[in-house]
């Protein structure tokens, strides 16, 4: 909710606050004919004041009771029963400050106060003031996302438990069966498995029903995932095999029965006998033979090939039609098709029956490199290809709110009459595609104070073109910082990071600017640069450099390899003063390939005149290793 929201709501509540639905206390139930005592009409509310009966009043209701006066001209605390005027809300978030009987626990960021939405984030941030609430569950499953923490009042961070906030079937109440990883969210996984195996000794694939064990895989090889074995001493003694008709009168299928089906006539006839005919297999022969008690029987099946478990190899060893079945694909198999990128492109089967690549993919080529995965080895294939880099000079399409013209590329800050905050900005005509290599974005600004003021300061923007619509955002503090993209700014404060001490000290504030979300600060440093101002001069000029290098990521894998560095110049040599993605992760990420646009914003407040000028023999935004 913004500022202007929250304020319309309190003054609502305090025109409207008589307690129940028609604006009057309940009355007393024996009071059926209107009022004839105040304390008839009273809810027992404060902040609202206290209703009168006045039955005569042109405003009473049906009992006689009319709405009291509000006692507080600004804020009222319901809770002790007092106004809170004089209490300061420092950061302009429409909440005052908690240390005087506000509700805003940290009245120097305008991104915490109560009723504010709470974001999920690692950092420990409390939007809302409510340390218990963590942020949204994303897959409603009962448990927040561990990535969403809270500092304690006692300095401890409370994070949620959800291991994996996309799926209800994770969380800490979970059965932790076989697969899927850590389903409980404990550590470890595979904790209640749910897969039997059976004690096969004989190792004939075939176990024993009564001897099994619960577990995720086979212990080791005398274990099989069938049972059914009648003797597990015997290899050749299984549900899978056929009784061999001898004289032996084993049951060799575990069927029960010994010998079923095995008479024969006449004595010397033979018949084909095995598994099958099919792949790797063949049949054998087998022959009617005396029994010895004036019968006869089927001799032993000779000269068959028997199935064998699958390897890869390209043939069909089990027997059952397809080569290489439970793998892959089939050694040696080439596939022809159409890469992600819309390409003719090809993949092989290799001696381990995986597809090489693992999808489409033709090999990378200057004709090839355009951000595209068309080998299917990741992009890191199509860097030697990526040659060329530009430097743009900063040129700039002006974007401005209550500011006067002046000499591109500027922003002049006029502090016109009625406008609080004014503000302004510059940015690069076009977007620009980044390559492989790093972008270096050098901004040098001249600031000219005019007599009493210098304004709030000024920033260095970058952000992902395409995403949100705003070029400039609000002014004051918040240095016309857009608040609907996704990238990040570099603010130079002409003040302390919370904005307190104007004009004596500078601070460097490294921001996160995100679309649908708050744009939370990453870190903040006082730089070494202070403001000696002399309110005498209207001529008084300083001279301040801001360089950002960023490294894209090169998508292909989970990691995030963004890496931005911002420097500061100062004293003849460069002043290093942010870092992430060495160490500490970038929370934003910029890929090679994106288009990004590059600017300055500035802000004054108060209804001062500023004047801020680009240096154009300084400032740059440069590109490497792009495709050509």
């Amino acid at each position: 909710m913004n500022r202007a929201v929250r304020l319309g709501f309190v003054v609502a509540f305090a025109v409207a606050g008589c307690g129940d639905d028609d604006g009057m206390a309940d009355p007393d139930a024996s009071m059926t004919e209107g009022c004839t005592r105040d304390v008839e009409c009273d809810d027992g509310l404060y902040c609202n004041g206290t209703e009168r009966c006045a039955p005569g009043d042109p405003s009473a209701t049906e009992l006689g009771c009319i709405a009291g006066d509000v006692p507080c001209a600004e804020s009222c605390n319901e809770a002790d029963d007092r106004c809170l005027e004089g209490c300061p809300d420092n950061d302009g978030d429409g909440a005052a400050d908690i240390t005087c009987g506000g509700e805003d626990c940290d009245d120097s960021d305008a991104n915490r106060y109560p009723s504010n939405t709470e974001v999920c984030d690692s950092e420990g941030l409390d939007e809302d003031c409510d340390p218990s609430t963590l942020g949204n569950d994303a897959d409603d499953d009962g448990f927040v996302d561990d990535e969403c923490c809270n500092l304690q009042r006692d300095g401890a961070l409370l994070c949620g438990t959800d291991c994996d906030d996309t799926s209800m079937a994770i969380n800490p109440e979970a059965i932790d069966t076989c697969g899927n990883g850590d389903e409980d969210c404990d550590g470890d996984i595979d904790e209640d498995p749910d897969l039997r195996f059976y004690r096969d000794a004989d190792m004939d694939t075939y176990g024993l029903t009564g001897e099994s064990v619960l577990a995720c895989s086979a212990p080791d090889d005398t274990y099989a995932v069938r049972d059914g074995d009648c003797d597990d001493a015997n290899d050749t003694i299984n549900p899978g095999e056929s009784e061999r008709c001898d004289a032996s009168m084993r049951d060799d299928d575990c069927d029960g029965t010994a010998n079923e089906d095995c008479g024969c006539s006449p004595t010397g006839t033979s018949r084909a006998c095995g598994t099958s005919d099919v792949g790797e297999c063949s049949l054998g022969t087998q022959t009617c033979l005396p029994s010895g008690d004036g019968g006869s029987v089927w001799g032993a099946c000779s000269g068959n090939t028997e199935p064998e478990s699958e390897s890869c190899n390209a043939v069909d060893d089990d027997c059952d039609g397809t080569p290489d079945d439970g793998f892959d694909c089939v050694r040696g198999t080439v596939e022809s098709g159409t890469n992600d990128c819309g390409r003719a492109a090809s993949r092989t089967c290799n001696s381990s029956c995986v597809w090489n690549p693992p999808t489409f993919g033709t090999a990378e080529t200057t004709a090839t490199c355009d951000y595209c995965d068309d080998s299917g080895l990741g992009l890191s294939q199509e860097l030697p290809y990526a040659s060329d880099s530009q430097t743009y000079p900063f040129e700039t399409t002006p974007v401005t709110r209550y500011s006067a013209p002046c000499s591109s590329p500027c922003i002049h800050l006029t502090g016109s009459p009625g406008n609080t905050n004014d503000e302004g900005a510059g940015y690069l005509t076009d977007a620009v595609e980044i390559g492989y290599g790093n972008v270096v974005y050098d901004m040098t600004m001249e600031v000219r104070p005019n007599l009493a003021d210098i304004g709030d300061g000024w920033a260095l923007v970058l952000f992902v073109d395409g995403v949100g619509t705003e070029f400039l955002g609000p002014g004051g503090l918040a240095l016309g910082v857009p608040t609907d993209r996704d990238g990040f700014a570099v603010e130079w404060r002409f003040s302390e990071p919370d904005g307190s001490n104007r004009q004596t000290t500078d601070s460097l504030v490294f921001r996160h600017l995100r679309f649908s979300a708050s744009d939370p600060v990453i870190a903040s440093t006082l730089s070494a640069q202070p403001q000696a101002f002399d309110s005498s001069s209207s001529t008084l000029k300083w001279f301040q450099r801001l360089r950002a290098t960023i490294t894209p990521d090169i998508a292909g894998d989970a990691a995030n390899d963004t890496a931005v560095v911002i420097e500061y110049f100062h004293s003849g040599s460069w002043q290093s003063a942010f870092a992430c993605g060495s160490g500490t992760a970038c929370p934003f990420i910029l890929e090679a390939g994106s288009s990004i646009r590059a600017g300055v914003t500035g802000a004054s407040r108060n209804g001062h005149e500023a004047q801020m000028f680009v240096d154009m023999s300084e400032t740059f935004l440069s590109v490497s290793s792009r495709c050509p």
